[in-house]
């Protein structure tokens, strides 16, 4: 559990290296925080584009989708940066996040 926070961290603030080595020791790149982001909706959401293609290339569902039924694409929040790489990673812009009543 602890990599993992250290994974959730290094996202948020974009330190690639921890991020890196966390991933190296076999921690699960999907794995969720209490609203059910992944790391990748983290990185995105704090427009870290350098751990978001990391996260990318190590094999992040950039589809997937947290509590609220936001991908990382929703995340974006019109930060251009972002919504590149997670288009180009093949980022599905038709889903939607509503969450179900």
């Amino acid at each position: 559990m602890a990599d993992q926070q250290a994974v959730f961290a290094a996202a948020c603030s974009g330190d690639c290296e921890t991020l890196k080595h966390a991933l190296d020791s076999g921690v699960d790149i999907e794995a969720r925080d209490a609203k059910q982001n992944t790391a990748l909706h983290l990185a995105t959401r704090h427009k870290q584009g350098d751990c978001m293609r990391l996260l990318i290339a190590r094999g992040a569902d950039v589809n997937a989708r947290n509590a609220d039924a936001s991908t990382p694409l929703h995340l974006a929040e019109k930060h251009m940066e972002t919504i590149r790489i997670l288009l180009e990673a093949g980022a599905d812009p038709n889903l939607t996040d509503v969450t179900p009543s």
